[in-house]
């Protein structure tokens, strides 16, 4: 197996995971559109954190493969982008970490700065409790989180489809590479399954995880 064999055989991984993610993403937007204006709090955060953290886990590093190239959002209209890079700083601040350190613009007061808070309580006893700031995102912001994540699963399939072609199909004599089986006794529409032995790419040396190697298609 050649670089440029292992490399596709990441890619196409990595895309195919990365459009597992996209499609949960969407499948919990549609699923907390409809709830609407009936869930709690703890409901819509919890909504919310799992589509930006889906929705983003494709271009963070993927333990041997590499993250997705950023170049896959050049095909994305103009508002997209914008909700784009709203969705990644969410989820960087608090939808996949608890980041204490965002601070209000111009400010040093930190936005999450917890609060204590102290009851009285009768025959001179005392409550300690607190309150914990959450960066919410409002569902005013859901609409457009919907519209980025169809535009991107678009995005991905074409990328995924034109990856397997580079991998299986000689574009020059319009024939199928070697590696792909022999379906020449099958009836229409039958199937054979095999493995794209991702293993065997991930030994392929010159690759380093995270570089993004190889995207040729996005």
């Amino acid at each position: 197996m050649n670089a440029r064999e292992a490399n596709l055989k990441k890619t196409i991984w990595k895309l195919a995971s990365g459009l597992h993610s996209l499609i949960e993403a969407g499948a919990i937007a549609d699923a907390r559109f409809q709830i609407g204006a009936g869930a709690s709090e703890a409901v819509h955060d919890g909504m919310m954190n799992a589509i930006t953290t889906l929705y983003c886990r494709p271009f963070t590093d993927n333990a041997g493969v590499g993250v997705v190239s950023a170049k896959i959002t050049r095909g994305l209209t103009t508002d997209s982008k914008v909700t784009h890079d709203f969705v990644w700083m969410h989820r960087n601040h608090t939808g996949a970490h608890s980041d204490a350190t965002v601070k209000f613009d111009g400010e040093d007061r930190l936005i999450r700065d917890l609060t204590l808070i102290v009851t009285k309580l009768p025959y001179d006893g005392i409550q300690i409790g607190h309150s914990l700031p959450f960066v919410r995102i409002e569902m005013e912001h859901l609409s457009g989180f919907i519209t980025l994540i169809g535009e991107m699963i678009g995005l991905f399939r074409t990328s995924l489809d034109e990856n397997i072609g580079h991998l299986y199909w000689d574009e020059k004599k319009n024939e199928p590479l070697a590696g792909l089986p022999d379906i020449s006794n099958l009836g229409d529409g039958e199937t054979v399954r095999f493995p794209l032995n991702l293993h065997e790419a991930m030994k392929q040396e010159g690759y380093q995880v995270g570089d993004g190697n190889a995207e040729e298609a996005v």
